[in-house]
């Protein structure tokens, strides 16, 4: 678990790292290139006031062009592969090796970040993303799962806690939909796209 958890931890460095900050004297970079939910292989499957919920699905050899982060996320990764990241104006650098289930928080801060990923291998690339839209924290402490032993948090941030009002059900769909992506991906669900297709 400790070798797992430091991955995960490596894997969030490594989204910070490759995405940096676009300069504020460069309004025209970006004016000039798509916002994430626009990028090559970053497919939109949900979106409320709360989240965007975006199945990233690299092929072999995909690379997803220069895009904008402007929100706050929280990542699973479903398919493992070998890949590289390239911050605006930086030059391209091979990523860590992440496994299935690596999962973590991924903060963008006051300005937009600035990258592309390319998958450097033959297998497929797969990462859920969930963009966080409320600028602010808006949540209450994490359970404790005391009545469900099988379950074991991996990953908590305030920014990643749900708002502090009755569940909705989408928010429990969505919380379906990761959970099973997590526990059941590497399985059944990561070589076939119905996982988006569940909500």
């Amino acid at each position: 678990m400790t070798s797992f958890l430091k991955t995960t931890g490596a894997l969030g460095v490594f989204l910070l790292s490759a995405a940096g900050p676009v300069a504020a004297a460069d309004p025209l970079i970006v004016k000039d290139i798509p916002p994430v939910e626009h990028a090559s292989f970053h497919q939109p499957v949900f979106a409320d006031e709360d989240v965007t919920v975006l199945n990233n699905l690299y092929p072999p050899n995909g690379d997803s062009g220069f895009h904008a982060h402007y929100r706050d996320l929280f990542y699973v990764v479903i398919q493992s592969s070998p890949s590289s990241g390239q911050a605006w104006g930086k030059p391209l650098a091979a990523a860590p090796a992440f496994p299935m289930g690596a999962a973590g928080f991924s903060p963008v801060g006051d300005k937009p970040r600035v990258h592309r990923v390319i998958n450097s291998d033959q297998g497929t690339l797969q990462i859920i993303v969930v963009e966080l839209r409320r600028p602010s924290p808006a949540g209450t402490a994490a359970s404790s799962r005391e009545a469900a032993p099988q379950y074991v948090q991996i990953a908590d941030n305030p920014r990643m806690r749900s708002a502090p009002h009755e569940p909705r059900p989408i928010a429990i769909a969505l919380t379906g939909m990761v959970a099973l992506a997590v526990a059941m991906g590497i399985g059944r669900f990561a070589f076939t796209p119905l996982l988006p297709m569940m909500l």
